[in-house]
């Protein structure tokens, strides 16, 4: 188990499904669910259970870049809560602070500008489909 904090590229390519323990992102901590077969349908006693897949980022000026989020509901970003890693930067891209996003791209270099509208996609099935959207701004 580590901290999600200190989750990487390398543990995500390893190991591409993680399980989510704790309550906020600042403290939670996670471990390789090797092997997780990621539903909407789950049984109710694991219901609770919440996991973090590695998904693909491509910026609008066509860089790539790998990171997570949580698929098994894609209603909305507040549900998927994505996250790219960029240097060893986890970069939310939900966030209720967003005036805090532009910042991370800044201090990468990365103009916001060329950041969005960005696209991604889970590279976990969840019941045999592939979970992606598009993130306009």
């Amino acid at each position: 188990m580590k901290r999600l904090a200190e989750l990487t590229k390398e543990d995500l390519l390893d190991c591409p499904v993680w399980e989510y323990y704790g309550d906020d992102d600042k403290t939670a901590s996670v471990s390789p669910a090797h092997g997780a077969v990621l539903s909407e349908e789950i049984p109710e006693a694991r219901c609770q259970q919440i996991y973090v897949a590695l998904t693909e980022y491509t910026l609008a000026n066509g860089d790539m870049h790998l990171g997570y989020c949580s698929p098994i509901d894609p209603c909305g970003l507040d549900y998927i809560q994505p996250v790219m890693l960029i240097e060893g930067v986890h970069i939310r891209l939900y966030d209720e602070d967003i005036e805090g996003l532009p910042e991370d791209w800044t201090r990468l270099g990365i103009k916001f500008s060329e950041v969005f509208p960005l696209s991604w996609r889970c590279c976990v099935p969840v019941d045999g489909e592939t979970v992606h959207g598009t993130v306009p701004e």
